[in-house]
C-alpha cells in the first residue's frame, strides 16, 4: 500500500532511487557492498579498477539518496548501507551464493594485478537484473522499500 503522501512525489522519491541504482558503476558497488559488510574508499577503487575520485563521486550520490552511509577512521573513509531493508531487497537481486562468491573472487582478482577492466559480474548474462526482471519484481519492490526513501 502506497503511504498517505502524494503519489506522485512517492513515485518521483523511487524513481530517483532507481535511476541512481541504474548506473552501471554504482550497480556495481552495489554489488561490492553486498558481499561486505563494510568497503573502504580504497578497496573499491582496486575492486572496480577506477579512480578514486570516480568512486567518490558514485558513493556521494548514493549517500544522499540514503542508501550507504559511511564512517570515518582518520584518513580512511568506508562505507555500508544505511538501511538493512534495503540492503536485504538488493540481495534478492543476487540471488545465490556462488555468485556473491564471483565477486569476492573479482575483487581479489583486482588486488592481485589483474586487469581491472575485467567485469566484476554479468549482470545482463546472469539474470541478477535486467530490464524484464526488474519490471516484473516491481509489485514485490515498492512495498519492500516503503520508509526507506
Amino acid at each position: 500500500m502506497i503511504p498517505d503522501r502524494n503519489v506522485k512525489e512517492f513515485c518521483k522519491d523511487y524513481a530517483r532511487l532507481f535511476k541512481a541504482l541504474a548506473n552501471p558503476i554504482r550497480l556495481e558497488i552495489i554489488c561490492q557492498l553486498l558481499c561486505s559488510e563494510e568497503l573502504c574508499v580504497k578497496d573499491l577503487t582496486e575492486a572496480l579498477g577506477r579512480k578514486q575520485a570516480n568512486i567518490s563521486q558514485h558513493l556521494a550520490i548514493l549517500r544522499n539518496l540514503g542508501v550507504v552511509d559511511f564512517t570515518r577512521r582518520e584518513n580512511t573513509v568506508c562505507y555500508h548501507f544505511k538501511d538493512s531493508r534495503l540492503r536485504a531487497l538488493l540481495e534478492g537481486f543476487i540471488p545465490d551464493q556462488m555468485e556473491r562468491e564471483q565477486i569476492k573472487a573479482s575483487r581479489a582478482v583486482s588486488k592481485s594485478g589483474a586487469s581491472p577492466k575485467e567485469p566484476v559480474i554479468d549482470l545482463p548474462g546472469s539474470g541478477v537484473l535486467t530490464a524484464t526482471t526488474a519490471s516484473a519484481r516491481t509489485e514485490e519492490v515498492l512495498p519492500a522499500l516503503e520508509g526507506v526513501v
